[in-house]
């Protein structure tokens, strides 16, 4: 699992000028990945291109049941990945799999969104 820091996406562009920070396993103390954190800057630059995003859009506009659908693939998407979610959880957490906090954190979020996207 671990692998690179792939740094911050921002307006399609993988980059960011944080420090680098490893994600460490509490149960062994492995280090499971890294990852860059996001600087102020890359934080307003976010926050632009989320603007920016957002005014050449018509979200707000369109038609609920498109907005619904959008939703649902998003919904769709994570579903079909609820295993590694689950395994990325395990690590970065360091609990087992029956642990409360995979329920907490991806089972009842993922089984009850669809009923919040309708």
């Amino acid at each position: 699992m671990s692998g690179p820091a792939s740094g911050v996406f921002v307006d399609g562009e993988w980059g960011g000028q944080g420090t680098c920070v490893d994600v460490i396993n509490p149960s062994t103390e492995e280090i499971v990945s890294s990852v860059r954190t996001a600087s102020l800057e890359d934080v307003r630059r976010g926050i632009g291109a989320a603007r920016s995003a957002y005014d050449r859009m018509d979200w707000a506009s369109a038609p609920r049941a498109q907005r619904v659908r959008t939703v649902l693939q998003l919904i769709d998407a994570l579903v079909e990945r609820q295993e590694r979610i689950r395994q990325i959880v395990v690590a970065e957490a360091g609990c087992p799999v029956a642990s409360p906090v995979m329920a907490v954190q991806v089972d009842l979020p993922l089984k009850h969104a669809r009923d919040y996207a309708q």
